[in-house]
Formats: C-alpha cells, sequence, structure tokens
C-alpha cells in the first residue's frame, strides 16, 4: 500500500481535529474513506456524532469510517456490526479469496440498500486483505 501526499495530509487532518489515528486513507471526488486504529472509531465519530460532523466539514467530504482488524473477518464484523451477522468465511479459488457473509433476509436487505457504505467496504477489504469479491448468502 502506497500512500500519497494527499493522502497524508487528511490522515494529518483526522488526527488534529479527532484526535485519532489514521492507519489508511482512500481519497476519492466527493470522499474519503479512513481505516482508523482499533478503538479509536468511538473518538473519531465522538458523542452525539459531533466529531464526525466536524471532519466532514473541515474536510469538505463525506467521511467514510472503518475500524483495524487483526483479519478480514474481524474487520467485516467490525465494519457491519450494526446488522445480524450469522457467519463470515473466507473462500480460496484458483488463488482468489473472496469473504462470504451469512446474514438473515431482513440484514440483507439493510446491508443493500447501503450501497456505497458496501462498495466501499469492498474497496478497503481488496486493498487491505486483497479480497476479490464479497457476497451476501
Amino acid at each position: 500500500m502506497k500512500l500519497s501526499l494527499e493522502d497524508i495530509r487528511y490522515m494529518n487532518a483526522l488526527d488534529k481535529i479527532a484526535k485519532v489515528t489514521a492507519r489508511d486513507c482512500i481519497v476519492k471526488e466527493n470522499e474519503i474513506i479512513f481505516v482508523v486504529k482499533e478503538n479509536q472509531i468511538g473518538m473519531a465519530i465522538g458523542k452525539n456524532g459531533e466529531k464526525i460532523k466536524e471532519i466532514r466539514n473541515k474536510l469538505g467530504k463525506r467521511v467514510t469510517l472503518f475500524e483495524e482488524a487483526e483479519n478480514e473477518k474481524e474487520f467485516i464484523e467490525k465494519a457491519l456490526r450494526k446488522f445480524k451477522i450469522e457467519d463470515v468465511s473466507c473462500i480460496e479459488e484458483n488463488g482468489k479469496k473472496s469473504m462470504q457473509i451469512e446474514v438473515d433476509a431482513e440484514s440483507k436487505q439493510k446491508i443493500l440498500n447501503e450501497s456505497s457504505m458496501l462498495r466501499n467496504l469492498k474497496e478497503v477489504l481488496k486493498r487491505e486483505y486483497n479480497i476479490e469479491s464479497l457476497r451476501l448468502v
């Protein structure tokens, strides 16, 4: 993973505003995705979402936060903690890794309704863990 000067500037801005350390940053036209150090996501969001609102206002972009994890399974579980996840498994076929997430029908629909979050999750999984695809079953 290689960070650009722009990525580093945004990571430093996050640290200055919210006092949290980003481990990775993906900058898009209208959005920034941060992967913050473990146990710091609450600080980045702040009480009643005050910090994340301040971050969005100061950076002038939509901001998505993910919390780092030891492995891809734990990363997914943290990212989707507000949904009812039954199981997360890694499947390797022809040298390519994919993740399968078992959820009930209601949770599956809720996850699919948050398409930008799901798209960002896939992008971070590809970059951080070399995961080619993500399947909801």
